[in-house]
């Protein structure tokens, strides 16, 4: 059986949000993911919106330069203040929403992370381990695997 592999880039990066405690609605702090030729691929912004009395942390994917991206998966960690991370989720966007604007919130909120900011903030700054990978939809030449069957015949007795 042939197995067809989709070209696909993954990567991670630490995104330190500095100043954290100022974050302001709808305020963006812009983080970018490059290609090795230095291109702008996607942009990611982490800006404060306001849910009922709460203002939440939210991630919005927002630039998508490379038009060939067909699927896209964020898992996001925020790292404490001794190196742990909280899982906060993972995001899966495909092309058609690319357009549509994604918010993706944060599971704390700014008021618990600065009641906890001993545990969450070093220095004022919020620390963000991101994981990505996407997919351009192009099939790489080549077979990866092959996958054979043989099946015995039954023995006559």
């Amino acid at each position: 059986m042939l197995y067809p592999t989709f070209k696909s880039l993954a990567g991670l990066f630490a995104w330190d949000i500095i100043d954290f405690s100022h974050l302001q609605v709808n305020k963006k702090h812009s983080v970018s993911i490059n290609s090795m030729s230095k291109v702008v691929l996607i942009t990611l912004d982490l800006f404060s919106v306001e849910v009922s009395i709460q203002k939440r942390p939210s991630i919005s994917p927002c630039v998508f330069s490379d038009p060939t991206i067909e699927f896209l998966t964020f898992n996001y960690f925020l790292m404490d203040a001794e190196g742990q991370r909280v899982d906060c989720g993972k995001q899966e966007i495909l092309s058609d929403q690319f357009k549509k604007e994604t918010t993706f919130a944060l599971p704390l909120s700014k008021t618990k992370i600065m009641q906890n900011k001993e545990q969450y903030l070093v220095k004022d700054a919020l620390l963000l381990r991101c994981e990505y990978s996407f997919s351009t939809g192009d099939i790489l030449e080549g077979i990866e695997r092959i996958d054979f069957e043989t099946s015995v015949p039954k023995r006559r007795t």
